[in-house]
């Protein structure tokens, strides 16, 4: 069902990367776990290492087979489906030989009831994860509404750049949720507040320092992809100016959300997710282009961060003398 009114042509490439993808998914799902795993197992370094090579891996592959050989683009699907198998199978590897390892793999009994507790308490980034994709399905829905399909690669290019500049939120709210967790049950109210206000001046010296980046560069990086045609060059250098005024507060919503996670809250941090994307994210990119014209639909996500940002720097001042951080 072609919901987005994409052409034929991009919607049968669109089939062909999926279903690839979606046969190796349990692969994808078991890199991610791993994550989590030597985290736990005081290796992180391990994983980053690991991570990279394949990211590498991916890319060359990715280079080699489309733009060197022409190749058909089921081998690029191909290529990044068998980085997902590597990145699972070494974690794999690793934990059955490296008998020093402080997890190991045993025996041992399905027990629901802390599955269930994960799940729950984890829902908030299951929410994120879904809303990033969601997000991508409205955008594209709106930008062929409004410019055809042709235009959408200037979203795709923002999101290559978005994955790089907001990793760097994720991932450092990511490896942050375990050290709130700890103290937190610790009941160490001052490192609490410790990790709280030193991330967050961290983080938005980040922000700064990323905006502006986007900013200035963002001709330079709008021409590494669509050098070929001017006309959209000059669309895509617009649109990542505007939209890059969102890595200026998305830090907040990001790293508070994971915070509340960190203590536990799974019903704060579902509830900033929730509204984030089912409320102001759909709000703004459906009304934007009404209100103001078109070409400020990019604006969308800033305008909708900054309403989330309220709600959540209202509970984070609401639960402050409730886990000590204030």
């Amino acid at each position: 069902m072609n919901i987005l009114k994409a052409s034929w042509d991009v919607l049968a490439n669109c089939i062909i990367y999926g279903r690839v993808l979606f046969v190796f998914l349990v692969f994808a799902m078991l890199q991610h776990a791993f994550q989590s795993f030597f985290i736990v197992n005081e290796r992180p370094d391990l994983w980053l290492k690991v991570a990279i090579a394949v990211w590498v891996m991916n890319m060359i592959l990715d280079y080699l087979l489309m733009y060197v050989f022409k190749m058909w683009i089921f081998w690029a699907a191909l290529a990044t489906a068998l980085s997902q198998v590597i990145w699972a199978i070494i974690p794999v590897i690793y934990f059955i030989t490296n008998k020093k390892s402080k997890l190991q793999f045993v025996k041992t009994w399905l027990e629901f009831k802390p599955i269930v507790r994960s799940c729950i308490n984890g829902s908030s980034e299951m929410l994120t994860t879904f809303s990033m994709s969601l997000l991508n399905i409205l955008f594209n829905y709106q930008l062929i509404k409004f410019f055809g399909n042709d235009w959408v690669i200037a979203y795709w290019i923002i999101m290559y750049v978005w994955f790089i500049f907001t990793g760097m939120y994720l991932w450092y709210s990511f490896w942050v949720t375990p050290i709130v967790w700890y103290n937190y049950w610790a009941k160490n109210h001052e490192e609490l507040k410790n990790v709280l206000f030193k991330s967050s001046q961290i983080l938005f010296v980040a922000a700064i320092v990323l905006t502006l980046t986007a900013e200035i560069c963002s001709w330079l990086l709008a021409k590494i992809f669509v050098n070929y045609d001017a006309e959209l060059l000059a669309f895509t250098t617009k649109a990542i100016r505007l939209y890059s005024l969102w890595y200026i507060v998305q830090w907040i919503n990001i790293f508070w959300s994971a915070f509340f996670t960190g203590l536990n809250n799974w019903l704060v941090s579902a509830t900033i997710s929730f509204l984030r994307m089912f409320v102001f994210q759909i709000i703004m990119i459906f009304s934007i282009p009404y209100l103001f014209g078109s070409e400020w639909i990019w604006l969308a996500t800033t305008c909708a961060e900054i309403f989330w940002m309220i709600v959540t720097v209202s509970f984070l001042i609401w639960k402050r003398k409730k886990y000590g951080y204030a």
